[in-house]
C-alpha cells in the first residue's frame, strides 16, 4: 500500500526561465512519487546515493501504458543522473535498483544541443573533439547531438541512443543557389538525409532559412516539403530549420508558424559579437535577444515555447565572433545564457545550442558544457564565472590608438609604424564585418637588428593560467594582393611566466574581400600559447627575428600585428 506522502503531488516552479523543478524528495524503493511534465520535452532525472547501478521506473499516471526503464549514470560530483524526453501530462516514478532511499530531483530541462561531432576544429592543434574528449567534457551536460549518418559513427550513436540521448544530421535548404525548386524535389533531399532515412537516428536540422527574394518566392513550397515529411514520418523524426529573425515577413512567418503546427521546433540564429563595455554588451543582448522574443510572441503565438535560441561559439580562425581583444570571451558567453536565463521574454524556452564546434577553440567548447550545466540543469541564475568582462591585462592590445601602450624597440630608423587597413579585420575573421582589427602594427625585418615591442601584463593571479594570442600577416602580400601560405618568423616571451604549451597556426581566409576571392584566399598566422606567470605581472616581448641573433626570415618583410589578447584559461581538469 501505497504511502499518502507517495501520492502528494509537488508543485512546481522555475528555477529559471529554462528550468523547472518538478519534484525534489527522499525516495524509498518501493514507493511511487508524483511529478507533472508541464509540456513535451527533456526531462532530467538525478538520484543522489552511493551505489554506482541505479535505475528508476516512469510510469505514466494517466494509463497510457508507459513504463520507461531509467538507467542513471553515475557523476562523481552530483550522483547518477539520466534525461529522457516525455510527453506533457502526470507520471510516477519510483526506484528499482537495490538501494533503500535516496535524495531524488526531477527537472523540466531544455534541448540541450551540442553542434557537431565529429567536427573538429579548423586550427587542429585544438582538437580532435573525439568521442573522448567530448565524453569528459560536453556530453554529460547535453541531451542532443547534430551528427552525421557516417557508418562509422554507428557505434557512438547506439551508445548515445541507449543513453536516452536525441541524435540529428544537417541538412541543406534545396533551392538557395537560383535553381528551379519544387516540393517535391525538396522533400526528395530532405527524406534522403540519414536524418530521416536511417531508422536509428532522429531527424533534420536544416541550414539555413532566411528572408529576402529567394526566400520568400520558394516558402510556400518548402511548406508543401515539411508537411509531407510530418505526414510519412510522423513523431518518429524532427525536422528543425535553422531561422534568421523571420518575423517580419508573412511567407516566412508562415513557414515557422506551419513548422510549429506539426509538432516540430525552430533553431533562431543569435551569432552576437562582443561591445566594447560591460555597459553596452547588457544593452546589446536586450537588443539582440529580449527585445526581439518579445517580437516573435506577438507575430506568432508559442513562439519562444517552440523556439532553440542559437547561440554562436565560434572563436578562433578562420572565424570569430572573439572580435575585441580587450574583452573576456568566456565572460561574453556567460553573460548570453545568464541573460536568458532570467529575463522573462524567455520562460518557457524550449531550447539551446551553440554553434559550432570547427570555429571554436577547446577552451570554449569544455566552457560551453560548464555554461550548459550552470544554467540548463541546474537551473542557475547567477554568473558562472566572477571574472571582469573587460580585460586588464594589456593596454591597447589591437593598437586602436597607434603604438600607446607599448615600448617599441625599431631594428632600424622607421622600420615599425602604427597602420591600418580596410576591411583586414575582416580578412582575418572577425564576424560580422566592422572596422576592428583593421588597425595593426606594421614592423619591417631589418638585417641590423630585430623590431621588438613590449609591455608588462598587468593584473595577473600566479595560482592561474592565461592564454595569449595573436594575429600576423605579411603586409606586402595584402596591399599586392597575394595569396601565398607562409609561416612568419616571429618569436616571442613572457618574462617571469612559464609557457604551458604554444603553437603557430596559418591559415586561409573564409571571407571575401577583393582580390581575394574565389580560390584566391589571404593568409595568416595564428599565434597561440597557455602560460602562468610566477607572480602579479610578466613582460610580453614579441619580435620579428628568429632569435636575438638570427633574423630567421627575409631581410625587408613586414609583418602585421594585432588582437594581442591575454585572458584566463580555463584548465583542463576544472
Amino acid at each position: 500500500m501505497q504511502s499518502e506522502a507517495s501520492q502528494r503531488q509537488p508543485k512546481s516552479r522555475f528555477l529559471n526561465s529554462m528550468v523547472q523543478e518538478l519534484l525534489k524528495a527522499r525516495v524509498t524503493k518501493g514507493e511511487r512519487y508524483i511529478f507533472t511534465n508541464p509540456r513535451d520535452g527533456w526531462v532530467f532525472f538525478r538520484l543522489e546515493a552511493a551505489e554506482t547501478e541505479l535505475s528508476l521506473l516512469v510510469e505514466d499516471a494517466e494509463n497510457r501504458d508507459l513504463e520507461l526503464q531509467v538507467h542513471l549514470q553515475m557523476r562523481e560530483a552530483t550522483g547518477a543522473e539520466a534525461m529522457r524526453r516525455l510527453k506533457k501530462g502526470t507520471y510516477q516514478v519510483r526506484i528499482v535498483s537495490p538501494i533503500p532511499s535516496g535524495l531524488l530531483t526531477v527537472r523540466a530541462v531544455p534541448e540541450i544541443i551540442f553542434c557537431k561531432f565529429q567536427y573538429d576544429p579548423h586550427v587542429v592543434e585544438f582538437g580532435p573533439y573525439d568521442w573522448e574528449f567530448l565524453n569528459k567534457h560536453v556530453l554529460p551536460h547535453v541531451n542532443t547531438i547534430v551528427g552525421s549518418g557516417a557508418p562509422s559513427h554507428d557505434q557512438v550513436i547506439r551508445e548515445w541512443k541507449m543513453r536516452g540521448g536525441r541524435w540529428i544530421v544537417e541538412c541543406p535548404v534545396p533551392g538557395l543557389r537560383g535553381n528551379p525548386i519544387s516540393a517535391e524535389h525538396a522533400y526528395a533531399v530532405w527524406a534522403s538525409n540519414p536524418g530521416l532515412a536511417d531508422a536509428k537516428l532522429d531527424g533534420i536540422i536544416v541550414d539555413e532559412f532566411g528572408t529576402g527574394k529567394t526566400f520568400l518566392a520558394r516558402y510556400p513550397l518548402w511548406i508543401q516539403a515539411v508537411e509531407r515529411i510530418a505526414h510519412e514520418f510522423g513523431e518518429t523524426k524532427v525536422f528543425y530549420p535553422y531561422c534568421s529573425s523571420m518575423y517580419n515577413e508573412e511567407e516566412s512567418t508562415n513557414f515557422v508558424r506551419r513548422v510549429i503546427d506539426l509538432g516540430y521546433k525552430f533553431a533562431w540564429e543569435r551569432y552576437l559579437k562582443e561591445k566594447p563595455s560591460e555597459k553596452e554588451a547588457r544593452f546589446f543582448l536586450e537588443e539582440k535577444l529580449s527585445s526581439e522574443a518579445r517580437e516573435w510572441r506577438k507575430k506568432i503565438a508559442g513562439s519562444v515555447e517552440n523556439m532553440i535560441v542559437c547561440l554562436g561559439c565560434f572563436s578562433a580562425p578562420p572565424e570569430t565572433l572573439d572580435t575585441n581583444p580587450s574583452v573576456d570571451w568566456k565572460v561574453w558567453m556567460d553573460m548570453q545564457f545568464n541573460h536568458i536565463a532570467n529575463s522573462p521574454d524567455f520562460r518557457g524556452l524550449y531550447g539551446i545550442m551553440e554553434y559550432t564546434s570547427g570555429y571554436a577553440d577547446e577552451e570554449t567548447i569544455r566552457w560551453t558544457g560548464k555554461l550548459y550545466r550552470h544554467y540548463c540543469i541546474e537551473g542557475r541564475k547567477d554568473r558562472a564565472t566572477s571574472d571582469p568582462y573587460v580585460l586588464r591585462h594589456l593596454d591597447n592590445p589591437d593598437f586602436r590608438d597607434g603604438a600607446r601602450g607599448w615600448k617599441i624597440s625599431p631594428g632600424e630608423d622607421g622600420s615599425i609604424k602604427a597602420d591600418s587597413f580596410r576591411g583586414y579585420g575582416w580578412l582575418q575573421g572577425r564576424y560580422p564585418r566592422g572596422e576592428e582589427g583593421d588597425t595593426f602594427l606594421r614592423v619591417r625585418r631589418s638585417k641590423k637588428a630585430p623590431n621588438v615591442f613590449s609591455q608588462n601584463i598587468l593584473n595577473l593571479n600566479p595560482a592561474k593560467r592565461y592564454t595569449l594570442r595573436f594575429y600576423t600577416a605579411d603586409y606586402g602580400d595584402l596591399v599586392r594582393g597575394i595569396s601565398m601560405e607562409k609561416r612568419h618568423v616571429v618569436s616571442y616571451r613572457i618574462k617571469a611566466a612559464q609557457i604551458i604549451w604554444n603553437f603557430q597556426h596559418s591559415y586561409a581566409s573564409c571571407h571575401d574581400l577583393e582580390p581575394f576571392v574565389g580560390d584566391h584566399r589571404f593568409w595568416m598566422n595564428f599565434h597561440y600559447a597557455v602560460f602562468q606567470p610566477d607572480g602579479r605581472e610578466a613582460e610580453l616581448e614579441i619580435m620579428d627575428w628568429q632569435t636575438a641573433t638570427n633574423p630567421g626570415g627575409k631581410v625587408g618583410q613586414e609583418l602585421a600585428f594585432n588582437f594581442i589578447k591575454v585572458q584566463p584559461y580555463l584548465d583542463q581538469d576544472l
